[in-house]
């Protein structure tokens, strides 16, 4: 019975820190998508375009926490993660014309 609590509680702290690094990770690239809802709300641009491209990169990121803490297959996860990123960047691309 001990050797099943035990790998129990390593388990459990492996769970733990999958889901500090999902935090940690979600923490980085909202930055700049903050970042970029402000520039677009100080410069006017506010648009349709701009507000989608938005919520995609939140579904996206949400995708990618949703595989990471899941069956955790890398293939579907870095797609996840590339998508946001092309999102973002896109964000930027716009606001930059």
């Amino acid at each position: 019975m001990p050797a099943t609590s035990s790998s129990t509680g390593a388990t459990n702290r492996t769970r733990l820190c999958d889901c500090l690094v999902i935090i940690s990770n979600l923490l980085e690239s909202p930055t700049l998508v903050y970042a970029a809802c402000l520039a677009e709300m100080v410069s006017d641009q506010s648009t349709l375009l701009l507000q989608s491209l938005a919520w995609i990169f939140v579904f996206a990121r949400c995708v990618h926490s949703y595989i990471h803490l899941g069956h955790n297959k890398v293939q579907y996860r870095v797609t996840a993660y590339f998508v946001s990123w092309f999102v973002l960047v896109g964000m930027w691309i716009y606001l930059a014309t």
